[in-house]
């Protein structure tokens, strides 16, 4: 019970904390129907929400602007270095739009940047349901996705989901670590940094530019080009799904090396993507007779 309380009972019967100790559960409640009584009970409430705010809230609020202030300065001297998304590869069209031709960036992978306008909208939906579909709402981390996370490793004894933001997986294309606990919080302050500084589209839009998908092919412009043949603004169900389950494992699910692993993941986000209403029955059913092709473009 609160010290004001305590304090109130001394001051009226002059006795100590254990000889009030009794008289507290009676007298206080019979004080309700004393006018005098209700005007010190009320007093004694008043002086425990002081009491909690000065020992609870306070202390809460300047541990929250302790760490805002070690943010800032955190990401005053060590902001994200984007300079990977400059590295993009070369490429020449022709009058009407169409590539003609084009070229691996400087450090040797097909990478092309993403203009979010650009790309199937089914694509970007199964990609949200299938990896944060909280994106437009967190701040960087997901808290229920990370306790999620965290939970299903408890009860399995296994790493089950990553709980990993797509905002989360940007830091970690743009600064790999080792997955590791103290790995884990640089990339959630890395994600906090990105969020800080830049819109959900542009976020977006960098992750789908340097997300692996195989080989040297990174981003979604370039897998489509490569397994596709073409650019991703039009995809099928079965085209957007194979892309969204490809960067889970990029070289296990390969379409151009094994068929039966790229059909698997694609199921699972087919799925996913029927469960949430973004495709029909009718299209679930046809995007899985849908055969999945070996072969690459280039």
């Amino acid at each position: 019970m609160c010290g004001c309380f305590r304090r109130w009972k001394r001051a009226e019967s002059n006795c100590t904390d254990e000889e009030c100790a009794p008289l507290l559960q009676s007298e206080i409640f019979l004080s309700f129907f004393l006018d005098d009584g209700v005007s010190r009970l009320r007093s004694a409430r008043a002086c425990c929400m002081i009491d909690f705010f000065k020992r609870t809230i306070i202390p809460f609020l300047l541990f929250a602007l302790s760490l805002l202030v070690l943010f800032l300065l955190f990401d005053r001297f060590d902001p994200v270095d984007l300079s990977k998304l400059e590295k993009s590869s070369r490429v020449v069209k022709a009058a009407d739009g169409h590539w003609l031709y084009a070229q691996t960036s400087d450090d040797e992978k097909w990478r092309f940047p993403v203009d979010l306008s650009k790309i199937d909208p089914d694509y970007l939906h199964m990609l949200l349901a299938f990896e944060d579909q909280r994106f437009y709402g967190h701040f960087g981390m997901d808290p229920l996705a990370m306790a999620r996370a965290v939970s299903q490793m408890l009860l399995n004894g296994r790493v089950v989901s990553g709980g990993s933001t797509i905002t989360m997986q940007l830091a970690r294309l743009l600064e790999p670590k080792p997955r590791t606990v103290w790995g884990k919080m640089t990339e959630i302050v890395r994600a906090f940094q990105l969020e800080w500084h830049y819109s959900k589209e542009e976020i977006l839009s960098a992750y789908l530019t340097l997300t692996p998908y195989g080989g040297n092919v990174e981003g979604v412009v370039a897998a489509s080009m490569h397994y596709f043949g073409k650019l991703p603004a039009a995809l099928s169900a079965a085209e957007s799904a194979l892309l969204v389950s490809l960067p889970q494992s990029p070289e296990r699910n390969r379409p151009d090396r094994s068929n039966a692993n790229a059909e698997k993941a694609r199921s699972r986000v087919l799925a996913l993507a029927r469960e949430r209403g973004i495709i029909s029955d009718r299209l679930y059913r046809q995007a899985l007779s849908q055969p999945i092709d070996r072969k690459t473009h280039r």
